[in-house]
This record gives C-alpha cells, sequence and structure tokens, in this order.
C-alpha cells in the first residue's frame, strides 16, 4: 500500500569502531534480517537500530513496536519455534563470538540484541 509508512532510524552511541570487515558485514546481516522480521512477522512500523559501546563490548539493538514474537502460537501453528532467519542470526552472532537474545519490550514490540568483544573474535 502506497499510504504505509515506516519509520527507521539508525542512531550509534558516539565512534564505534568495529574490529574487521567480516565482524561488521555480521552485524549488518544480523540488523538486516531483525529488520525483515519486524516488518514481515511482527507488522512494525517504526523501527530503531542503535549502536553502542558498552565498557568492552559492542551492542547492536534493533527495537520495533511490532506485535512481537509469540512463540507459544508459532508451537500451536506447527511452525518451529525458530525459524531460518532466527537460526541464521544466531549462527553469525556465534561466528563473531557473540549471542543473539530476543526479548519482548514492557512497551510493546520485540528487541533483537546482540553483544561482542570489542576487539572481536580470539
Amino acid at each position: 500500500n502506497s499510504n504505509d509508512r515506516m519509520h527507521c532510524v539508525f542512531e550509534c552511541d558516539g565512534e564505534v569502531a568495529i574490529p574487521n570487515n567480516s565482524v561488521a558485514t555480521h552485524l549488518y546481516r544480523i540488523a538486516q534480517e531483525a529488520v525483515n522480521n519486524s516488518i514481515r512477522h511482527g507488522a512494525a512500523d517504526r523501527i530503531r537500530i542503535f549502536l553502542s559501546l558498552r565498557g568492552d563490548r559492542i551492542a547492536l539493538e534493533v527495537n520495533d513496536n511490532g506485535s512481537g514474537l509469540d512463540r507459544e502460537a508459532m508451537m500451536q501453528s506447527g511452525l518451529p519455534s525458530k525459524g531460518i532467519g532466527m537460526r541464521a542470526m544466531e549462527y553469525r552472532a556465534s561466528l563473531i563470538g557473540g549471542q543473539i537474545r530476543i526479548e519482548h519490550r514492557p512497551e510493546g514490540g520485540t528487541m533483537v540484541s546482540c553483544e561482542i568483544l570489542k576487539g572481536g573474535v580470539v
């Protein structure tokens, strides 16, 4: 629908140096998949991508205002609790020493986050 609007912003908390192109690519693909899921499955129309340093870690967060992930409904409908996209995000995070967290936001929607060591994978 041409009247539909999507508001997506990227924010970076100061300068965040990504260790190398491989790590940058994996973080980009994780963010891309989280955004795709927000639109396709969560019907979100507001998405915020945030990159920051937290001590010795780089943190990527993708927050949306969509319907969130309802794992029980997915299980009852016969769908696997983790789709291909979710498994791909977990795999990419593991390659760069990170871990994906997916949580319902108290104000509604979903937060997908990935934290990695600032220096990259050893």
